[in-house]
């Protein structure tokens, strides 16, 4: 199959700082650009266990990210009205950070739902079981390009046949201080607790959680089947920085070498774009390097009055 056959985005959930629970709500904060030392997601403690098959002593047992991707799983399936118990569906889960210990219950009170309630390998498998979907399912961890890297290979996996369409699913929940304090002693977190990504004033990022899932179905397909579809997904790419300067530095060239990648799968011209999203990390270090880089594929042939606008992740 092609690379080049376009994929649409056919369903949409999730749930999102300040009670942004709907991609209406969520577009609205984001136009408002509500700011705040930390994001975190309402009624985390709250899970209807028997709407998704699941007992009140195994929710008890459920990494919280699980349910709460659960619900946002559903809300996407439910979105796209497409009939997707027993379909040939794939899911593919960009996991960031665990957000609890795989077994942190007391060794003598363990049981049988310790181990799967937040083992990290099987947070797809639970979508994939929990609505019977039956294509590819995998769980990617490459930290903050996690959701990323899972669309990349879901794209691939629709277009390749893998499976008639995929749920893409990214989720960060902070349940415990751990890596809020690592970040903090790595130098990356701002201590006024705001992300200012390419300002001068600019000291580090605010961290924030979110669960995010999408449907994504062949173009083709959508057309052929009557869905309907909120975008169009023309190209896309991955790479690695190899031997870079260090281990948490990017790398300019190598994050345009990817942008370039996937504007060619795309047969798209760079000039054309009018934003981007980008890492926006607010550090000194990251942001220059990550402008510079996207501003050599962006720049070229680009004309004044067409200003590339950004968005942070």
């Amino acid at each position: 199959m092609s690379a080049e056959v376009p994929v649409a985005i056919i369903g949409i959930g999730g749930k999102f700082p300040g009670g942004s629970d709907t991609p209406a709500m969520f577009y609205e904060f984001l136009r408002n650009k509500v700011c705040q030392s930390c994001g975190f997601i309402n009624g985390i403690d709250q899970f209807d266990a028997l709407e998704f098959g699941i007992s009140a002593k195994e929710a008890q047992h459920l990494d919280p990210a699980i349910r709460l991707t659960l619900e946002a799983a559903h809300d996407a399936l439910q979105d796209s009205g497409i009939d997707y118990r027993g379909s040939k569906t794939g899911v593919f889960f960009g996991n960031l950070l665990t957000t609890t210990d795989e077994l942190d219950d007391d060794r003598y009170e363990m049981n049988n739902y310790n181990g799967v309630g937040k083992c990290v390998s099987i947070r797809a498998n639970r979508i994939s079981f929990t609505f019977d979907l039956r294509g590819p399912s995998l769980t990617v961890d490459t930290a903050c390009s996690a959701s990323a890297t899972a669309m990349h290979l879901a794209l691939s996996a629709v277009k390749l046949g893998d499976c008639d369409q995929a749920l893409v699913v990214g989720a960060n929940t902070m349940i415990s201080p751990e890596h809020t304090v690592s970040f903090s002693k790595l130098g990356v977190l701002s201590p006024t607790g705001s992300s200012k990504s390419f300002d001068a004033d600019a000291d580090g990022y605010a961290r924030a959680e979110a669960v995010a899932a999408v449907l994504i179905k062949r173009l083709d397909h959508v057309k052929r089947d009557g869905d309907s579809a909120y975008a169009v997904l023309t190209g896309s790419a991955i790479n690695a920085n190899g031997k870079g300067k260090s281990l948490t530095m990017p790398e300019g060239a190598m994050q345009a070498e990817t942008i370039k990648g996937a504007y060619a799968t795309a047969k798209r011209n760079p000039a054309e774009a009018f934003y981007v999203e980008l890492h926006a990390t607010g550090t000194k270090v990251g942001d220059p390097i990550e402008t510079n880089g996207a501003g050599t594929v962006f720049s070229k042939e680009r004309s004044d009055s067409n200003l590339l606008r950004y968005v942070d992740s």
